[in-house]
């Protein structure tokens, strides 16, 4: 069902820690797929990353009626990351644009579990399934 980049293939924005901070890379990527904004992250979403994060976002909101922020590969997720999620879901559902999370694993599955962030943004297990489940709306 993913059907690749739509028009000139996906955008990243990658943010990287500077000296003397003790977290991973984080990058983040946008790309177009059925109908959707998809933004990918990779990496550790924390105080340091998070504006990038939201950076990414606020640029999907824009573009599509539907994004989905696929947390696949997120190895850490803070307070500030959820504060991201949460800000933006309720942005887009002012809007009445949708979101869901998908394929959140180990400590980022339970920190969404913990915090009642999967009851308030649809979790999907992996790509095809949150995109199947925006054409049926």
């Amino acid at each position: 069902m993913a059907s690749g980049p739509e028009e000139h293939g996906p955008q990243r924005l990658a943010v990287h820690g500077g000296p003397g901070v003790q977290h991973e890379q984080a990058s983040f990527f946008l790309e177009g797929m059925d109908g959707c904004m998809v933004v990918f992250a990779v990496g550790e979403i924390d105080l340091a990353t998070s504006p990038t994060l939201q950076e990414a976002l606020v640029e999907a909101v824009e573009s599509r009626r539907h994004l989905v922020v696929d947390l696949s590969a997120v190895s850490f997720l803070d307070s500030t990351g959820l504060g991201v999620l949460i800000r933006t879901q309720k942005r887009i559902a002012a809007t009445h644009k949708s979101m869901s999370l998908v394929g959140p694993t180990g400590m980022v599955a339970k920190v969404l579990r913990i915090t009642g962030i999967d009851e308030a943004i649809p979790v999907h297990p992996n790509l095809d399934t949150a995109l199947g489940s925006t054409s049926a709306e």
